[in-house]
């Protein structure tokens, strides 16, 4: 996403608006705005946050907020495609093994359909940071190598049709903005704060176009955060409390309960 990161910033520029004037109303670090600027989004604090970011940004800039977002989005989505179809690559592989097991193998003895589910979840777990540790050392190798050439298109997805194309950005005179140094970041999408309390429970998220899962202990607190859809699936509902919209649900079911609960904006 280089080529529309230095296309903001040269609005940036020829607005004469620098990046502390931008920090100091929308509280996102220079750090994060220079990462955006020069197309380094691995150096930003995840997709959600990232969006956000980057959200804000345009917004102060008085852009088009939908169209450029749009580049972003599709960014991710060629990035999470790629990450899925590894996972698909490995799974072939390793059934394909399993399949070719010799004659005099041990017979397969039968495991409780529990812990071979918690099993695999973990296994799968792993591999996934696995892969998305490779991805960002891949990277940070290519952008040093290239650091004197000419700047290089960032990996797309294997069909060429699905390169989205840079326009020129229109430039609208920005609205002036009075900095209101209480002011903290503003995140408009869906947030929820969950706390385990009287015993473990384990939760399954699905936020936006992404699944992640985990066993939360008594007394931790976690925060989901989504730009458009937030579920939820509690193991244990009994002993989750939740805080959404400012309303506060304790329990949100029965002990030993599994509910799955929708968030929206």
């Amino acid at each position: 996403m280089r080529e529309v990161g230095q296309r903001l910033k040269q609005i940036r520029l020829d607005k004469a608006i620098s990046l502390q004037d931008i920090e100091e109303v929308t509280k996102v670090r220079v750090k994060y705005l220079t990462a955006i600027e020069e197309g380094n989004l691995d150096i930003l604090p995840g997709q959600i946050y990232a969006m956000g970011f980057i959200r804000s940004y345009v917004r102060y800039l008085g852009l088009d907020e939908e169209e450029i977002m749009g580049f972003y989005k599709e960014y991710y989505k060629n990035l999470n495609q790629k990450a899925n179809m590894a996972d698909d690559d490995f799974i072939r592989r390793d059934s394909a093994k399993a399949g070719a097991a010799p004659n005099n193998a041990i017979p397969h003895m039968p495991i409780k359909t529990r812990q071979k589910s918690f099993g695999s979840r973990f296994l799968w777990l792993v591999l996934i940071l696995i892969i998305a540790g490779s991805a960002v050392a891949l990277y940070m190798i290519g952008t040093a190598e290239n650091e004197n050439k000419l700047p290089v298109p960032p990996p797309v997805a294997d069909n060429p049709t699905d390169t989205p194309v840079v326009p020129d950005i229109p430039v609208t005179p920005a609205v002036p903005v009075t900095p209101d140094v209480n002011e903290e970041p503003v995140f408009d999408g869906i947030k929820v704060k969950v706390t385990v309390s009287g015993g473990n429970c384990w939760v399954g998220v699905k936020f936006d176009d992404n699944y992640t899962e985990e066993t939360l202990k008594d007394g931790d607190t976690r925060e989901y955060m989504a730009e458009e859809t937030l579920s939820i699936r509690y193991g244990n509902a009994g002993v989750i409390q939740t805080e959404y919209n400012g309303e506060v649900v304790d329990p949100v079911g029965k002990n030993g309960e599994v509910k799955t609960i929708d968030y929206t904006k």
